[in-house]
């Protein structure tokens, strides 16, 4: 391990939106899974703070679709999910970047659900979303639910392997 990978969020017109330091398990064409280390650094441009981030996690990001996994512990010793829905991430010199589009799909231990679409509607009209933009992240949004639904990659088990490798100690 010992890469360090800089995570960098965007809303749309690439306005900053958060950022963070994680550390690379590995990639391929098709992905890149990264480790946040416990007391990592959380800059939130958006809401304006900074944090440490006490919990360790797990993320996935999908270098040809629209969305992200991270996974956690949840209070119970379980897994939590969130799932970002978002434009393709790019990945160039240690540096994964994309544009999230508000939507999240989380699970904290027991039932999937979509949340902040109250946020994609205020921020629709707030960016000027394209309509092409709108109908993709609600498209994204089900094809994401069918995903994880039908346990397909990276629902299919092999994500938690590496959660339970990375996460045993928290």
């Amino acid at each position: 391990m010992n890469t360090t990978i800089k995570i960098c969020v965007y809303k749309h017109k690439n306005i900053p939106h958060y950022e963070f330091e994680t550390e690379l398990i590995e990639s391929s064409d098709n992905y890149v899974l990264v480790y946040g280390k416990p007391n990592r650094k959380f800059t939130h441009h958006t809401k304006n703070f900074t944090i440490n981030v006490k919990v360790p996690d797990v993320e996935y990001f999908a270098l040809n679709d629209w969305f992200t996994v991270g996974i956690e512990k949840n209070e119970t010793g379980g897994y939590k999910y969130y799932c970002n829905i978002n434009e393709p991430p790019r990945f160039e010199n240690n540096v994964i970047s994309f544009i999230d589009y508000d939507i999240d799909v989380v699970n904290n231990g027991s039932e999937w659900q979509t949340v902040d679409e109250d946020e994609f509607q205020i921020n629709s009209k707030k960016y000027n979303y394209p309509q092409e933009i709108i109908d993709t992240v609600l498209r994204k949004e089900k094809e994401l639910r069918n995903i994880i639904t039908n346990n397909k990659f990276p629902f299919d088990g092999w994500l938690l392997n590496y959660a339970d490798i990375y996460l045993k100690e928290f």
